[in-house]
């Protein structure tokens, strides 16, 4: 796994990904695509297919699979994910064509002050318990967006139908024209594969779980890990071989970094003298508020305990950097982001024991720091044949 401190490149970035598609359809967009995927759109296949594929990484890509295995010889490039590079912020920048500074989705639990608690806003939970904390669908209340869905709808007249797939288990609130849910990876591909086969312009997004679910739960390097990418790429050459007139494009939301330890900040009593309310957003980038007049006490502190896994960052520097990207602020990040930010950068989590709340997940394999591991995700971009009769249209990697 590289550990190389790696920043997200907003020019050569997963926040193309969108963007291009947007600028496709003729939609209004905020941020540049990525030049050969725009070049690549321009050739206007019928159907337009972007699968993500969640927590594949370049590095886990690289290391489980053979350089001549289907998904790594159609990888167009290598580019980095947002910050944090986690689903919940990662996956609204696919959604929406944002980056988290402007759509404001910054990790899994945020800190709300309107109700004065740590809300996960996947679940609606409150974090710290995972009991309901009365505020279910808050992201979609909180942080509204318009989805690339209604901006290619109403950028074609209607004329370009989207679709998008989940599991059954994962509810969608901005949601294109038709929503399809699935049970199993062979279910999800043949569902696309007969919505590429009907008649008209389509535009579809499908998301698919893994990597990431087993990844939490063996590590990213592991012989399970390994056999699910194995299978992933039998079956996503096989079905790419099935399909006609259609762009595909697939990439990840973030990679993944094999964890060694959680560190508990309530277990070490001068730094936790210092905390106004227990860390949020994510473990491997945490959102931190300090007691007034403890900001330089808690500093020296954090780097002399935990200054060889995390970095600190001020609240003012992760604005000056523009870490969470380009971009107008969403009105609640400075809500969200405390007067810190604790940044990993080795194979530890930032954990956090409230008493009387429920004993954090153990994972295996973690994201949202700022790894090489993390941050580096394919691009890839496969073309299928155009009609029937012209053979020769087929893309190379198809053969």
């Amino acid at each position: 796994m590289d550990k190389t401190i790696t920043y997200p490149d907003y020019e050569n970035c997963i926040l193309g990904i969108p963007n291009s598609i947007l600028k496709h359809y003729g939609a209004e967009t905020k941020h540049p695509g990525i030049e050969p995927l725009i070049s690549a759109l321009d050739e206007n296949y019928r159907n337009v297919l972007f699968i993500i594929y969640d927590g594949m990484g370049t590095g886990m890509l690289n290391g489980l699979l053979p350089k001549r295995s289907f998904l790594r010889k159609n990888i167009n490039s290598t580019i980095t994910s947002v910050f944090p590079p986690t689903t919940v912020a990662a996956c609204t920048t696919y959604y929406s064509g944002l980056s988290p500074f402007e759509h404001g989705w910054l990790g899994w639990a945020l800190y709300f002050s309107e109700f004065d608690k740590q809300i996960e806003v996947f679940t609606g939970n409150e974090y710290f318990t995972r009991e309901p904390s009365g505020q279910n669908n808050i992201g979609n209340v909180m942080m509204p967006f318009d989805s690339i869905y209604s901006k290619i709808h109403q950028a074609s007249d209607g004329r370009v139908k989207t679709y998008s797939l989940y599991p059954t288990y994962i509810a969608r609130s901005t949601e294109p024209e038709t929503v399809l849910a699935y049970e199993s990876f062979d279910e999800m591909l043949t569902k696309i594969t007969g919505l590429c086969k009907a008649d008209g312009e389509k535009f579809i997004l499908a998301y698919y779980p893994q990597p990431d679910s087993t990844a939490h739960k063996t590590g990213c390097q592991s012989a399970d890990i390994k056999a699910l990418l194995e299978d992933m790429n039998t079956k996503t050459r096989a079905f790419c071989h099935k399909l006609k007139d259609t762009l595909i494009i697939i990439s990840a939301d973030h990679g993944h970094i094999d964890i060694e330890k959680d560190v508990f900040l309530n277990e070490i009593p001068e730094l936790d003298e210092c905390l106004m309310r227990p860390p949020s957003i994510e473990p491997r980038a945490a959102s931190i508020f300090v007691k007034p007049g403890m900001s330089k006490r808690f500093a020296e502190l954090f780097n002399k305990h935990l200054g060889n896994d995390f970095l600190l960052f001020s609240k003012q520097k992760i604005l000056d950097i523009g870490l969470f990207g380009p971009g107008s602020a969403h009105p609640l990040i400075n809500d969200f982001v405390g007067d810190f930010m604790a940044v990993a950068i080795g194979d530890a989590l930032l954990r956090y024991q409230v008493p009387g709340g429920t004993a954090p997940v153990k994972f295996l394999s973690h994201h949202a720091g700022l790894t090489a591991a993390e941050m580096l995700v394919p691009l890839i971009i496969i073309k299928s044949r155009k009609h029937r009769f012209l053979k020769t249209l087929f893309h190379f990697s198809l053969k």
